[in-house]
């Protein structure tokens, strides 16, 4: 078929007028007319493009038919639009939305193809950074822990974006346009619905806890306005930040019985000094007196520790220590509360150790803790073990009593500020929740490590960690 075939007329205002490509194509696909559009597309003069095959143009991973490229398949099935990768002149590639139709004559002859093709680089472009941005964005969602719930002042649900993982997970598709009451129990319900009225009502932002039925959990949920008909909900799980705040009151509660225990003790012993006695007794009262006001001091050096340690202002200063002596102080220290309880503390230590780098009193407060809390949880007449291994870079100091035991759960938290197992807590056994919190920060501070074990009704075992003089230079 030859250009004359091509009613000129007809096509003419479409060339000149579009801004994308308009190319006419014979039924063996070679190109019988491009508009200047469609050239300049490709790169090439208008001339250079008639005659040529349409396989010279579309990209070559692109030829073989199909979804991919133009073929007489595309022809016969009358595509109307369909996506390609072509190629300019210069070897480059872009991609290209083509639509096509099969022009006919007046007794349904097909005479040639009609495509128009328009550049799609920066919608392409587009599409990608918007998947990215997907991507992001449900990396971002994937990594928050809160749930953001966008509603109607009705309680209608518009958006539901979580986590899939959140306990309060529940797919878009399957609540979109329900209502809060149709997912939530009714008291929550009815508390989310009284607050989307008051952020609505009052432009405030509204905080509130919720509570759902079967989940452990505390939320709290921070609602906003977004206009007059739509609130935004964000909830989060508040459970560790309400587990602390608990922990706290509770040490607060314990620091103030731990306190006054020992001041009572001494107040009393002063009245009786004070009232006179014989020579016998003044000494014990004296003796008396001299152990509370010590076990208060202690009380309170631990306090001011744990201070330092939250405002960052605790200072560990590193030097080379002989740990073997420190050691005995510490055992020293405590053996007149495992006297009291008939508590044997069994020690293995070698004749000798490489020097450990750390602070002398720093770590006698460790180990002083570590064996006051062996004797203080093991039974009368039991005994505790001190074992210390080393090698050139690491001295081992493992302590095990024959204690009531730490439960599996309460292992993760066992350092954690204020807290105490819940089995201490039951059998009323003093302490005041911050003794492991200051081992593990000072043992972290000196580059070591303390590892827990522990049976229930069998026993505890600690074991501590210490870089020698040479493993703290080696790093």
């Amino acid at each position: 078929m030859t250009e004359t075939h091509i009613n000129e007329s007809h096509y003419r205002a479409l060339f000149e007028q579009t801004n994308d490509g308009v190319f006419i194509i014979s039924l063996d696909l070679k190109y019988l007319a491009v508009n200047k559009q469609a050239a300049d597309m490709l790169g090439y003069e208008v001339d250079e493009l008639v005659g040529m095959s349409v396989k010279e143009v579309v990209a070559l991973e692109q030829r073989k038919g199909g979804p991919n490229g133009l073929s007489s398949n595309d022809v016969e099935e009358n595509q109307t639009i369909y996506e390609r990768i072509v190629r300019r002149k210069d070897g480059t590639t872009f991609p290209v939305e083509i639509s096509t139709s099969i022009v006919y004559d007046s007794v349904g002859i097909p005479l040639h193809i009609q495509s128009i093709v328009r550049d799609i680089t920066e919608r392409k472009e587009f599409e990608r950074e918007l998947r990215q941005s997907e991507a992001r964005n449900r990396a971002i969602v994937d990594a928050l822990p809160d749930l953001v719930i966008r509603m109607k002042k009705s309680g209608e649900i518009l958006d539901f974006i979580a986590n899939d993982k959140h306990p309060l997970f529940e797919p878009l598709n399957q609540i979109e346009g329900k209502y809060i009451n149709d997912i939530w129990p009714q008291a929550t319900s009815n508390l989310m619905d009284d607050n989307i009225i008051k952020a609505i009502e009052t432009n405030a932002q509204q905080v509130f806890e919720t509570k759902f039925e079967n989940i452990e959990n505390i939320y709290e949920t921070r609602l906003d306005r977004i206009d007059e008909n739509e609130v935004l909900a964000i909830i989060r799980d508040v459970s560790a930040r309400a587990r602390l705040e608990q922990m706290k009151t509770d040490f607060i509660n314990r620091a103030s019985h731990e306190l006054r225990t020992p001041l009572t003790t001494a107040i009393l012993m002063t009245d009786l000094i004070r009232d006179g006695g014989t020579e016998e007794e003044l000494e014990e009262f004296w003796q008396i007196l001299i152990k509370e006001l010590k076990r208060q001091k202690l009380l309170i050096d631990r306090f001011l520790m744990a201070g330092r340690l939250e405002s960052n202002k605790l200072v560990v200063k590193a030097a080379p220590l002989n740990l073997l002596p420190i050691i005995e102080e510490s055992v020293a220290a405590v053996k007149p509360l495992a006297k009291t309880k008939k508590i044997e503390i069994e020690t293995y230590m070698p004749a000798s150790l490489p020097n450990i780098y750390g602070d002398e009193a720093a770590i006698q407060q460790v180990f002083i803790n570590l064996i006051n809390n062996a004797v203080k949880y093991s039974p009368d007449c039991s005994t505790v073990t001190i074992k210390i291994e080393s090698d050139q870079k690491w001295i081992s100091v493992k302590l095990s009593d024959q204690g009531m035991g730490i439960p599996e759960e309460d292992l993760p938290y066992l350092f954690g500020r204020f807290f105490r197992a819940r089995n201490v807590s039951i059998a009323e056994i003093p302490g005041s929740g911050i003794g492991l919190y200051l081992v593990k920060s000072i043992i972290d501070e000196l580059g070591g490590d303390i590892e827990v074990t522990s049976k229930l009704g069998e026993g505890t075992t600690f074991d501590v960690r210490l870089k020698t003089e040479q493993g703290f230079f080696d790093g």
